[in-house]
């Protein structure tokens, strides 16, 4: 009984670090990605970049505590935080590719509105998973100690993505890619798909 427990415990330690590493990927590649890919590539004025990067915590200041209040009381028994959870994560995987999409030939104007307007939707989707997830760790379990095991198991997922985030634009750099427009849009979409959506 002791073992089923402990295990069921220690795999859903590993799911949730598992989610810690997808959010700090999620929170720290479209800076990483966006001011070689927006401003040295694509020629994007980096004083106006810089104010699209920082529109997404404006507006996230004003909507992550109505997400935390939905959070808390949605009507879904114990699983009440996965629904948000699920949306948010598919929402992000799919927004976080859309991100390095945009069209070459257009004008910066038009480049920095469409990269504002989808880190935006981008940042709300990941908000949805980063306040249900975070709530969730406090509640897996009442034992202070396996509280403490938890968050310990979350910083060394967290430690993990800091380490490799830095590494995505040298692997977009990757002559096999062709260019590095088309290195960061592939990169882009296995974040996205495989390490935001999928994690």
């Amino acid at each position: 009984m002791v073992d089923s427990v402990f295990n069921g415990l220690t795999q859903q330690k590993l799911a949730l670090g598992a989610g810690f590493f997808a959010m700090l990927f999620a929170n720290q590649s479209v800076q990483v990605l966006a001011i070689p890919f927006y401003q040295m590539q694509l020629g994007v004025d980096p004083f106006l970049l810089s104010l699209a990067l920082a529109l997404p915590v404006v507006v996230g200041t004003l909507i992550t505590p109505w997400i935390g209040y939905v959070s808390d009381h949605w009507q879904g028994g114990t699983a009440k935080r996965q629904p948000l959870i699920i949306a948010g994560s598919l929402l992000s995987a799919v927004l976080f590719g859309c991100i390095w999409m945009v069209p070459a030939h257009w004008p910066m104007l038009w480049q920095l509105c469409y990269f504002a307007w989808f880190y935006l939707l981008f940042s709300l989707a990941a908000a949805l998973v980063a306040v249900p997830t975070t709530s969730l760790s406090y509640e897996i379990t009442h034992d202070e100690r396996q509280r403490a095991a938890i968050m310990a198991v979350n910083t060394y997922f967290i430690k993990l993505a800091s380490v490799l985030y830095q590494w995505l634009f040298p692997l977009a750099s990757l002559a096999l890619f062709g260019s590095v427009v088309m290195g960061i849009r592939w990169v882009g979409w296995g974040v996205g798909l495989l390490l935001i959506g999928g994690l």
